[in-house]
This record gives C-alpha cells, sequence and structure tokens, in this order.
C-alpha cells in the first residue's frame, strides 16, 4: 500500500475500503498495476455513507494480505455485498466470501457466517434479527454485522438463533431482541420456548413455562442429545440409547404421540424399539416422523385423512403410513401433508382449496399421487400453506390451490406459475400467504394493517409497509411446510 493510500486508510477507518466495478474479474495486467499502489486521488474515488453516518470517498482499490479485513470493513460499514475488488492475496474477494460463508435462514431472516462474522439480513419482525434498537424497520434489505465475539458456529429455528463464539454461547430471538451471553454453557439445543442448555452438571431452559422444562428435564441428559426438532408448541429430541425419541409440548390432540400424560407433557415417543428417527416435521396438531429407512409414521389429529393412514381417526401413538418407496422430503401444514419421494409426489388430507391438482376426493385419507409436467427429481424446493402448494422446478415456483384471495388467483387443475419473480421463501397462515424477496415482504389475502384500522384484503400480491403482528408471524409454518433438495 502506498504511502498515501496508507494515511488516507487510518484516517477514514471505516469508510476508505477499496472497491472496483460490481463483477469485475481482474487480468494479470491489472493486478500488475495494482501491486505498483497507484496515488489514491479525489478523481477516481467514490463518494459513500456509511452506516456509521460517516460520509467520505472511497478510493477504488486498497491493498493488504487480509481478505477478511476487507470483507468485515466493507459490510460493517453498509457498502454492499456485491462489490468486487482487489486484494494482493485474492483477486477477488468477494468471490472467497461466497466460497466461504455459510447460510442460515428462519421465518425470513437469513444471516451469513463468515471469517468469524456474523451478518444479518431480511425480516426483523419484533426485533428478531438480533439487532435491537439499532434497526426500527421490520425488513433489513442490506447486510449488517451483529456485535459477537468471534464466531465458530451458528443455529436457528422458528425466529430463535444461537451463536457458539470464543467466548462461549450467545442467543436471540422473541423476548431476546439483542445477543444474550449463556455464562458456562457448555451445550445449548433450540427449543419451542427458549434455549435449553448444560452447564457445570445442570441442565435447564431459558423459558418458563415451568411444567414443560420439569417434563423435559425428567427425560434427558445432555450427554444423550443427539439432535432436536422444534415447533411452535412442541420440541422432539433424539436421544443416542434406550428409547431414542422423546417429545415435550402440546398434545391435545395425541401430536406428541407419547403413551400417556395430559396437555402440555412430556414422554418417549411410541415408537417401535428398533426405529430410528431422522426428521421429525410438527404442525399445530399433526406430526410426521421420517425413520432411517427413510419410512414415514404419523400422529394426531385426523379428521381429514391428512396422517395419511387410512382412516379418518385422531391417534395418539404414531401409524406407519404406507408408501411404495423411500421419501426424500415431507411438508405439512396441519390439514395435508405432503411427501416427495424420488419420483412422485404423494399427497393426503384436505383438498377443500384446491390444494392438490387433482379433481377428486374432499378429503384423502390414503397417500395419493398427483399428477405433475415434470418429474419429482426435478422438484428443488417445496413449501406448503393452508390454501397452496408451491414447488420450485428450474428456479421458478409453480402452485395449485386457491382460495380467499391467499393466492392471487383462482383455483386451477394444473401447476401454474406464480406470478411473483424472485421469491426465496413462501410462509403462509389461515388468511394471509407471505413471499420474501430480496426487497422486502410480499402478501395476499388479508394485510397486515396499523392498528385500529380495517382489514385489506388483496388477491394480487402486495408490498408489505406494514410488520405483521409478532402473533401472527409466530404462526407461520416455517420450517414445517418448507423443504429444499440436497444437492
Amino acid at each position: 500500500m502506498n504511502r498515501e493510500s496508507s494515511e488516507a486508510l487510518e484516517e477514514g477507518g471505516t469508510r476508505n475500503a477499496v472497491m472496483g466495478k460490481p463483477g469485475a474479474t481482474p487480468n494479470d495486467a491489472t493486478i500488475a498495476s495494482a501491486r505498483r499502489c497507484p496515488v489514491i486521488s479525489a478523481d477516481n474515488a467514490t463518494p459513500v455513507t456509511v452506516s456509521s453516518g460517516i460520509t467520505g470517498p472511497l478510493p477504488n482499490c486498497i491493498f493488504t494480505l487480509c481478505p477478511s479485513t476487507i470483507i468485515s470493513t466493507l459490510l460493517t460499514s453498509g457498502c454492499s455485498p456485491e462489490t468486487s475488488f482487489l486484494c494482493r492475496k485474492f483477486a477477488n474477494v468477494m468471490q472467497d466470501f461466497e466460497r466461504t460463508a455459510t447460510y442460515q435462514e428462519t421465518q425470513g431472516t437469513v444471516i451469513t457466517h463468515t471469517y468469524g462474522s456474523v451478518f444479518i439480513q431480511g425480516a426483523n419482525v419484533a426485533g428478531r434479527a438480533g439487532v435491537g434498537s439499532a434497526v426500527s424497520s421490520f425488513w433489513i434489505p442490506d447486510l449488517i454485522r451483529i456485535r459477537l465475539p468471534p464466531v465458530l458456529s451458528v443455529d436457528c429455528d422458528h425466529g430463535r438463533w444461537l451463536a457458539w463464539t470464543t467466548r462461549g454461547v450467545y442467543h436471540w430471538g422473541p423476548g431476546y431482541p439483542t445477543p444474550t451471553h449463556l455464562p458456562s454453557v457448555a451445550d445449548a439445543w433450540l427449543t419451542a420456548w427458549g434455549v435449553l442448555y448444560h452447564k457445570e452438571g445442570e441442565t435447564g431452559l431459558t423459558a418458563e413455562p415451568p411444567e414443560h422444562q420439569a417434563g423435559l428435564l425428567a427425560l434427558i441428559s445432555p450427554s444423550e442429545v443427539t439432535s432436536v426438532w422444534s415447533s411452535q408448541k412442541a420440541t422432539f429430541i433424539n436421544r443416542a440409547h434406550g428409547n431414542r425419541l422423546v417429545a415435550f409440548g402440546a398434545s391435545s390432540y395425541g401430536q406428541l404421540g407419547i403413551r400417556s400424560g395430559t396437555d402440555p407433557l412430556a414422554g418417549t415417543v411410541a415408537l417401535p424399539d428398533d426405529v430410528r428417527a431422522t426428521h421429525v416435521v410438527n404442525t399445530m396438531y399433526t406430526t410426521i416422523i421420517t425413520d432411517a429407512s427413510q419410512s414415514c409414521w404419523a400422529t394426531g389429529w385426523n379428521d381429514l385423512g391428512q396422517l395419511g393412514v387410512g382412516t379418518e381417526e385422531n391417534r395418539s401413538t404414531p401409524a406407519r403410513v404406507a408408501l411404495p418407496g423411500p421419501v426424500v422430503g415431507v411438508l405439512a401444514s396441519s390439514l395435508a401433508t405432503v411427501w416427495i419421494l424420488m419420483d412422485e409426489v404423494y399427497v393426503a388430507g384436505s383438498n377443500e382449496y384446491g390444494l392438490f391438482p387433482i379433481d377428486e376426493n374432499f378429503t384423502l385419507p390414503e397417500p395419493t399421487p398427483i399428477p405433475l409436467p415434470w418429474p419429482a427429481t426435478s422438484i428443488e424446493r417445496a413449501s406448503i400453506t393452508v390454501t397452496g402448494l408451491y414447488l420450485m422446478v428450474d428456479g421458478q415456483w409453480w402452485t395449485t390451490g386457491e382460495t380467499e384471495g391467499t393466492l392471487g388467483w383462482q383455483t386451477t387443475p394444473v401447476p401454474a406459475r406464480l406470478p411473483l419473480d424472485d421469491v426465496q421463501h413462501i410462509f403462509g397462515t389461515d388468511y394471509t400467504t407471505f413471499f420474501v424477496r430480496d426487497d422486502g415482504i410480499w402478501a395476499t389475502g388479508v394485510l397486515p394493517v396499523e392498528p385500529d384500522s380495517e382489514p385489506v384484503e388483496t388477491r394480487v400480491p402486495v408490498k408489505l409497509t406494514v410488520s405483521p403482528s409478532p402473533h401472527t408471524w409466530a404462526r407461520v409454518i416455517d420450517g414445517t411446510g418448507t423443504w429444499q433438495r440436497n444437492i
């Protein structure tokens, strides 16, 4: 770095980051020229306003052997993560950023983890993004760095976050708008009510109610926990030994699948001794369990045949679902279940809203294949809401379903293209469907409005200007109604 550039960097702090043109890839001549460290002047500088409120010129190039420092400087300063720039170690540092970054997403909020730093972007409903009062908007369009010690790994579930750092475990989410340290914690897992933790021989939860805590802690020891699945009102935990799957939470319809108890309750899930659960999908009223052989078991509310076990009677213990092959993915709402197999898609439950592209039966108590214009192997992602089934093929969302304006068009007997491009995530409640894009949250159906205002309905996707209520956002079936193919 030449003397003038070095002084400019030291004097300007975070504002003096070096950027080239977005998408530019330097050639050998450019790199050779860069290594001669040209003098930075006002003629080749670009004004920029950074998040700290400092306005100043950004030199075209900065030269360093520490690309992680450049990335942290740029992104913390509010600069676009799409900007390309030069350094002496990597020709294009942002390519290295993309190579090393990992991503976690829950309820429309995305975390990017790279070089020990964590950046947040997307939905900030009820302050769940972990940035506290620094951002009041319910949508964060650009990456914002969360203040944490160097981060080793991150986990998320239903709007809650855990970060393992060099100085211990931190968590944030509902009730914790900024990262909160859990002192002396050795292990931690996200549950439906808070963080399950173990420290100094003690196991506990960060939140009440106490009946859940007492019931759960009587069932497990931290050394036994191998995996955890949570929903809005229940948590399932795999143990390493014995009757392996345990559950705690609400089970008014038998959705926990345990042998005895009251609501709320905790206990061992009544699976055969030789069945090992590998994935659990729990809605408000039903539970679908996938085992190591890629078979499925179902329990809970079944008035509409949504469990797919051949009857319309509720179940308090899991029954095996008769499917013709191994299951790749499971989607579920309280009214219907979708099983994605290697070469077909099977459904069961309510077809009242034209959810499935078939013209028969109000309810489907047995798994039924649905006709699709493409093979199941081409489905990249899928989402389900109460009134719509969404399938992504070749980067484009398609859907079937209706009604009451929640989709924005009429029922169709065959998949129709979603009339909204670049949709990344789809969530739904009983009356609203939310579409998350880079530019914000869009919705159809009953839209969020200001307090004391009359409800507004739309049949066309509209970009939200009013935040969904925390209660509404808590009811989206994120994690239950979404699936992505492992590439």
